[in-house]
């Protein structure tokens, strides 16, 4: 049972979840969670997940190669699940978020809802075995299906004078995860070779990925700083803390990583600056 929680990355969930749950409850303090509408809130945030860990797991089933050279001591398919097994698990997952965002869609008379859920379903399936495979496509659209999360939990609940602060959500959360996945490729160079993948580091070399990152990163930060002081009426000091503080921490390392293991820390690094950065927002919609 431990090996299939640690092919859906539980934490990775628990912020997906997490963040679903509370943007709806900030756009709307009044809105009650034990109560339908707060039920429907619940299953928007028990899709999102379903689909998401149906993800993970395909991308660990068709990842099988890769894995057993980029992080040997930490496969799950292929050493503790079969891989049909894992298959099986894709499945469930999948027809379960479709079956939950049909009802979101009735409910809320609005087809983007099973649309856009067997849309996610459909691109992280073919994910590996497709986009993975070019060099530009695989990022981005792992960087779009993460930067959905925040359209998702709003939709049909957001006020229209709070929209901005979704599509900066959006946007945010969009090119953070393109540069972590940027990051990772750079981690995972020679077990991407051995699967057949096309990423950046292994197209133009690491040392070019390596400057894509840095110089996305502080132009990410830049972002976040001039939204803060040009876009937003009322500055918060601990929203910007949380939004800012963690990319000037985290932008120093990249420029003096040498090997597979410095980047894993600034993939690290990047996950939490994105953590961070959503409890910044939160408090921003507050």
């Amino acid at each position: 049972m431990l090996n299939y929680l640690r092919i859906v990355r539980p934490i990775n969930l628990i912020i997906i979840g997490f963040t679903v749950l509370v943007l709806p409850v900030l756009v709307h303090p009044a809105m009650v969670l034990i109560s339908f509408e707060g039920f429907v809130v619940v299953l928007k945030a028990i899709t999102l997940t379903l689909i998401a860990a149906s993800g993970y797991v395909i991308n660990d089933y068709f990842d099988q190669k890769a894995d057993a050279i980029n992080k040997p001591h930490e496969q799950v398919v292929g050493v503790h699940i079969a891989g049909k097994r894992a298959i099986l698990v894709h499945v469930i997952l999948s027809a379960l978020a479709l079956v939950l965002s049909f009802f979101l869609g009735y409910h809320y008379q609005n087809h983007f809802y099973w649309i856009s859920a067997l849309i996610l379903v459909v691109g992280l399936l073919i994910y590996t075995p497709f986009f993975k495979r070019t060099m530009i496509w695989g990022n981005v659209l792992v960087a779009a299906v993460v930067s959905i999360l925040p359209w998702w939990a709003l939709m049909d609940v957001a006020q229209p004078q709070k929209e901005f602060l979704i599509w900066a959500m959006v946007f945010f959360s969009f090119c953070s995860n393109w540069i972590r996945e940027v990051i990772k490729d750079v981690q995972d160079v020679e077990g991407d070779a051995v699967g057949q993948y096309n990423s950046i580091a292994l197209a133009k070399g690491v040392a070019s990925a390596t400057q894509l990152v840095k110089w996305s990163w502080i132009a990410l930060l830049l972002c976040v700083i001039l939204f803060h002081f040009m876009m937003l009426e009322h500055q918060d000091s601990m929203a910007l803390l949380l939004m800012a503080g963690p990319g000037v921490v985290g932008w120093f390392p990249v420029w003096i990583a040498k090997n597979p293991a410095d980047y894993k820390r600034i993939a690290r690094l990047m996950k939490i600056w994105m953590i961070l950065a959503t409890i910044g927002f939160i408090l921003l919609f507050a």
